[in-house]
């Protein structure tokens, strides 16, 4: 049923990703939603038992992990609903299914910190109250019962909620969780669940609907100030869901926490991300964490709305995200553009799957990936392998590389022009990174002890010494840094302040003809990553 679901939802996606304006205009409802589903019956096909509770159990784990989203994190709480129900049953029947969608509805309000009506949780309400009312039927009548419901709870979302009323469309979410079921009812009706789309109801309250956001509702959003979407999986001790959102609630909005008492999927809204991944740090393994800016999100949305209004091409639209480590650096990757950011924890690698989850964050027609260190680059190469010709890699091995290649982007020229301007923009930059010798080692003709501080340049070994001041020296002058060359020295975590003030200081004495720039950048176990261009 579920797969049926999930294929049918495939054909609908940019439909429901049209009417998405809550809680921002981001665009990405139908997206998030098809995402988490395909998660689900990945899982679920990896169950060879085949009884309903090992198959339910493996679907909320797949939901649990791969939940995008608002959307995608409050679905997985009809699949965790499911299994509690399916515990010790090997097959389901109508009874089963009308009471999961009541544990369903009753995780799904208590996942979101501060619930709001007319949106996919009233929707998910009303398809439990449905089944309550036919159970004791078959299940395919319960089914009847939830569409129905679900198609009417959708359409009186604008009834519910003044934003989706004032934007003339019914709810972005409420829509997919009636493809979703749509997908069941069609495939216990033994019809083909992949002819055509789902109609989308006609919003009950709004004098106008033609199926997207008004062009006048994107005129008073446009100045709409809404911050980041941030998401993460929480890993630790006795990890208490309400607990979790509560403290979540303190510094961000939207906060939606859901999983087991040692892990945790974590949604939130903020201004800034850098007190809420603080917060989550102190609670916590911090892992999966992406980072979306929403502003630039409703820019690209609105834009996109307008070209299609327009008859124009939006998959033309094309975005960038990049890999970065340090909470400086990823807010210096953000006001370049990036519209995602992978922040990994500690000096870790990101998988193939995370690079996957980053691309996939965002929804324009093309993609360019910023991987930003040499070891990120194979699993780079595979996700952008996966994602097809939406995904386009360049081939950035520092983060001074990837600013260059962010400098060097332009929105309004093809993806191919981009790819071309953003690899040239490599050659004009030369990286330095300081850092202590993890082992003691002879490299390049140089006797290294353990501990020493170790200067490269490109990375190659270029100098050695016990103060990373002299170190930055040492490399700058073997980088042969001279009149007009532009020195941006971004200082990390081994680093405080005052010690970076100084060494800035000591390169400006050094090269009194450059220019020289201290940005904080706040990456790990680097003392600094210095670009000259």
């Amino acid at each position: 049923m579920v797969a049926s679901a999930t294929r049918l939802f495939e054909y609908n996606i940019e439909a429901i990703n049209e009417l998405n304006v809550f809680p921002v205009p981001d665009g990405d409802t139908g997206t998030n939603m098809f995402l988490t589903l395909r998660d689900v019956v990945k899982e679920a096909e990896g169950v060879t038992s085949g009884a309903a509770s090992d198959v339910s159990a493996a679907m909320a784990r797949g939901a649990l992990m791969g939940a995008r989203g608002n959307s995608g994190v409050i679905l997985s709480q009809v699949f965790k609903g499911l299994a509690l129900e399916m515990e010790g049953r090997t097959d389901l029947d109508a009874d089963h299914l009308a009471h999961a969608l009541g544990r369903a509805r009753t995780l799904a309000y208590k996942a979101v910190g501060q619930p709001v009506e007319g949106t996919l949780l009233t929707v998910i309400a009303s398809a439990a109250e449905a089944a309550a009312s036919v159970a004791g039927g078959t299940v395919q009548e319960v089914i009847e019962a939830v569409c129905d419901a679900a198609r009417n709870a959708v359409a009186l979302t604008p009834t519910r909620l003044k934003v989706l009323r004032d934007a003339g469309v019914v709810d972005a979410g409420g829509q997919g969780f009636l493809v979703i079921m749509e997908g069941v009812r069609r495939y216990l009706a033994d019809d083909d669940p992949v002819v055509g789309q789902v109609t989308v109801p006609e919003p009950i309250g709004v004098d106008v609907f033609g199926g997207l956001v008004s062009e006048a509702f994107l005129d008073t959003t446009d100045q709409e100030v809404y911050g980041y979407c941030i998401q993460f999986l929480l890993a630790g001790a006795q990890l208490g869901p309400d607990a979790v959102r509560d403290r979540m609630a303190e510094s961000a909005d939207s906060a939606v926490v859901v999983g087991t008492e040692d892990t945790l999927k974590v949604h939130v809204h903020a201004v800034e991300p850098d007190p809420v991944m603080h917060l989550a740090r102190s609670l916590g393994t911090v892992s999966e964490a992406t980072v979306t800016d929403m502003d630039e999100q409703h820019r690209r949305f609105s834009a996109g709305r307008r070209r299609a209004a327009e008859g124009l091409d939006a998959q033309q639209e094309i975005s960038v995200v990049a890999v970065v480590w340090g909470d400086g650096l990823e807010q210096v990757f953000r006001e370049l553009g990036a519209a995602a950011v992978l922040r990994p924890s500690g000096l870790s690698n990101p998988s193939v799957n995370d690079l996957v989850r980053l691309i996939e964050t965002v929804a324009s027609g093309s993609v360019i990936v910023l991987s930003n260190h040499p070891n990120v680059l194979p699993a780079s190469d595979q996700a952008a392998g996966l994602i097809g010709g939406r995904a386009h890699l360049v081939r950035t091995k520092t983060m001074p590389q990837g600013i260059a290649a962010m400098l060097a982007f332009d929105e309004n020229k093809s993806v191919e022009d981009n790819v071309d301007a953003m690899e040239r923009a490599l050659a004009a930059v030369k990286t330095g990174e300081v850092c202590y010798a993890e082992r003691s080692a002879r490299i390049n003709g140089r006797s290294v002890v353990k501990g020493e501080i170790i200067g490269l340049l490109d990375r190659d070994l270029v100098a050695v010494g016990d103060d990373p001041s002299d170190v930055v020296v040492s490399l700058l002058l073997a980088s042969e840094a001279s009149s007009g060359d532009l020195i941006t020295v971004y200082w990390g975590e081994p680093v405080s302040a005052e010690a970076a003030a100084s060494a800035r200081d000591r390169v400006l004495n050094e090269f009194p003809e450059t220019e020289v720039e201290l940005v904080r950048g706040g990456q790990p176990s680097y003392h600094y990553i210095v670009s000259v261009e």
